[in-house]
């Protein structure tokens, strides 16, 4: 037995005592331990599932805490960085704009800066991506990959009408491609959102397709009945955005 005196490093272990007639094989035939360490094993906190999804929102946050702090750190830093580059030039957007336009400087500025949201937000999600392979590198990646598409899709699909005027024809063609990627993608992010996405089968992902076509028909079904029109007054707003195909499309 290792004395508690020993300086080598190894855990100290504590001579089990077992009544004196007490059989030291148990029910399945193995013989039952001698020796026990002499100190409890630490306690293990294990997030649940939606302090998991929770934690899965920020870059590298996650891995910091199920693993180590050293193999996440990286995640977390860049995407800090990222996301608040991403917020600071949003916040900043409608002041920066007008003092473009005010002074007279090409648009193909006002374009720039959005091209920066964009890439910050593929940047975040591709941080996030990385992330997850390396706390959970088996199981299948599809799911994961369009969930990360969410987000650009809806930066695109929410940005591109305030920038529209200066490229009208490519930016609306990148509109209808944002909303065929976010569309398409969400089952992947609702099918992650129902558990730990390494392990997320075909049926989960079935279920979480099934989940998103479900909300959209509710949602398209539902919107007039509450006094909201799905098509009405859309046509007229795409066409003062600067839309051309989407007003024609549109009943």
């Amino acid at each position: 037995m290792v004395k508690a005196g020993d300086s080598d490093g190894r855990r100290r272990l504590q001579l089990i005592e077992y009544a004196e007639g007490e059989d030291l094989v148990d029910h399945k035939g193995r013989s039952r331990p001698i020796y026990k360490p002499s100190s409890p094993r630490p306690a293990e906190w294990r997030p649940s599932g939606i302090s998991r999804w929770l934690l899965g929102l920020f870059p590298g946050l996650r891995l910091m805490v199920t693993k180590s702090v050293p193999a996440g750190l990286p995640y977390a830093l860049l995407g800090l960085l990222a996301g608040l580059g991403a917020l600071l030039v949003i916040f900043s957007w409608s002041s920066t704009t007008d003092d473009i336009r005010e002074l007279r400087i090409q648009p193909r500025w006002i374009l720039l800066r959005a091209g920066a949201v964009l890439v910050l937000v593929l940047v975040y999600e591709l941080l996030r991506f990385g992330a997850h392979v390396e706390e959970q590198p088996s199981g299948p990646w599809t799911p994961r990959i369009l969930a990360a598409l969410v987000l650009p899709a809806f930066v695109v699909a929410c940005g591109a009408p305030f920038v529209l005027d200066i490229a009208p024809r490519p930016l609306e063609a990148t509109w209808f491609a944002a909303l065929v990627v976010g569309f398409g993608a969400l089952p992947g992010a609702v099918a992650g959102s129902l558990g730990d996405i390494s392990g997320t089968s075909r049926q989960h992902f079935r279920i979480g397709a099934g989940i998103a076509l479900a909300a959209l028909i509710a949602l398209a079904i539902g919107l007039p009945y509450l006094g909201v029109p799905l098509f009405g007054g859309l046509s007229g707003a795409a066409r003062a955005a600067g839309f051309r195909v989407l007003p024609t499309l549109l009943p």
